[in-house]
């Protein structure tokens, strides 16, 4: 029955397939791309022109310490997104954010629709050190579409 899932992502696309929750690991695979990579890279655009907004936001611990080892800003991660083409894309699967001290969410609430991406980016660090890195980004829409919520972003 259309509208009655208590996950908001799968009340508006029901073809998505949905695992989610129990004891499963912390990711199951979703057939097919979820997202389409010219909203994704709208909301970029976005980010790199309104540099003092939140349009791209960590949802899970990890992420978040990992973009600050890597010292990166909304602007980097908006520059790296828009880099990205469907010759990127690994696969797509369902992850779960972390769940902050405090706040109460139901289990199915916690679960997004997530696509992986492989990026190498020739970059040249403070040491003056010039060479490829290559990223590993999972990231979803928020269910609005106007912000880009990543799962994970670190160097693979």
């Amino acid at each position: 029955m259309r509208g009655a899932h208590p996950n908001p992502y799968v009340r508006v696309r029901p073809e998505l397939s949905w695992q989610p929750p129990g004891n499963e690991p912390r990711s199951r695979v979703i057939n097919g791309k979820v997202w389409d990579l010219a909203s994704i890279h709208t909301i970029a655009k976005s980010q790199v022109k309104q540099a003092d907004s939140s349009l791209i936001v960590p949802v899970t611990d990890k992420c978040s310490q990992d973009i600050q080892k890597l010292e990166l800003t909304n602007v980097d991660l908006a520059m790296r997104l828009l880099r990205l083409g469907d010759q990127n894309y690994v696969k797509s699967m369902w992850c779960r954010r972390s769940v902050q001290p405090g706040v109460k969410i139901s289990q199915e609430m916690l679960w997004l629709p997530c696509d992986a991406y492989v990026l190498t980016v020739e970059e040249r660090i403070s040491t003056g050190w010039v060479g490829s890195i290559e990223y590993y980004f999972k990231l979803c829409l928020s269910p609005s579409s106007k912000v880009i919520l990543l799962v994970s972003l670190h160097l693979s």
